[in-house]
């Protein structure tokens, strides 16, 4: 699962790290990914190693699908920490 929370906003190195992660666990080439997610190799290339730029949500979408992963939406916190803000921090 792909997790974006309010706090802890997902950053495109984040992002990148997740995919690259999930692909090898499945043991997909990027080539092989790439035919999943309907782009090319180049394009999951740059994503995986974070030089894709700005990632339209079309993009995103195809690759988690590609990679049978869930985007959750959480709202935004408004800086207040979330119960796994204070646990983390508590050295939980």
């Amino acid at each position: 699962m792909l997790l974006i929370e309010g706090a802890t906003m997902m950053q495109h190195t984040d992002f990148a790290k997740q995919v690259r992660e999930s692909r090898k666990a499945q043991k997909l080439t990027q080539g092989a990914l790439a035919a999943r997610a309907g782009f090319s190799r180049a394009q999951i290339e740059r994503l995986v190693n974070d030089k894709l730029g700005d990632m339209g949500i079309v993009l995103i979408l195809r690759v988690l699908r590609a990679l049978d992963l869930d985007l959750t939406l959480q709202a935004f916190a408004h800086g207040r920490p979330t119960l796994d803000d204070l646990v983390r921090d508590n050295g939980g």
